[in-house]
């Protein structure tokens, strides 16, 4: 069998020497093919394969509204406390919202992505600060102090990394925020997130 083997691949490599066009066509498949199965395997393990980097990531579901089959709509504040205070099923119940913020202050102005959430956001993905304390039970109804935690590149990149940040104010959109928190460096709620914030005042979730 071992040297039917080595007759064949023998065989095989004077046809490809004998045809140059034929073997330079097999090359360029071959290569498309292995890129292209490449391409598709590194979406389908970081979507479906790899595990989300939070804890016990296995268990985290989103849930959302629909209109009609697969549009999204967006879930009022009434129903996701409806749903929290009557869930059976979830450990935690958090909501968040994405907005854009400027910042702004002894630096240069600066647009950041962030999120308003629920106080039970960073409970629900297991995480805890490296300086400062997450939100409190309550300190997300109306009435609650302006609070913010911050992202540990935001951190680094314009407060370079001082820990007396925690507990001053900074301007968001206009407002007065008090920093409360520095979130760890490994967790990423999304790509683009700088800060996250209380959702005082806020009415969809």
């Amino acid at each position: 069998m071992l040297d039917s083997f080595w007759q064949d691949l023998r065989f095989g490599a004077r046809i490809l020497v004998k045809h140059p066009r034929f073997t330079m066509t097999v090359l360029v498949i071959l290569a498309l093919g292995i890129g292209a199965n490449t391409a598709i395997f590194s979406v389908v393990n970081s979507v479906l394969l790899r595990p989300l980097p939070y804890h016990d990531s296995d268990r985290l579901v989103e849930i959302s509204e629909t209109a009609g089959v697969t549009e999204t709509t967006p879930v009022f504040l009434p129903d996701f406390l409806d749903w929290r205070q009557n869930s059976q099923v979830f450990e935690q119940m958090a909501a968040y919202r994405w907005q854009a913020f400027s910042i702004s202050g002894e630096s240069e102005p600066e647009m950041l992505h962030g999120w308003y959430v629920t106080a039970s956001f960073f409970p629900t993905f297991g995480v805890q600060p490296i300086k400062g304390r997450f939100f409190s039970p309550g300190e997300d109804s109306d009435g609650a102090a302006r609070e913010v935690v911050i992202s540990y590149p935001l951190w680094q990149r314009r407060f370079g990394g001082d820990a007396g940040i925690v507990g001053q104010t900074v301007s968001l959109n206009n407002t007065q925020y008090v920093v409360v928190a520095i979130a760890p460096a490994q967790f990423r709620f999304e790509d683009k997130m700088d800060v996250t914030k209380n959702p005082q005042h806020s009415r969809h979730q």
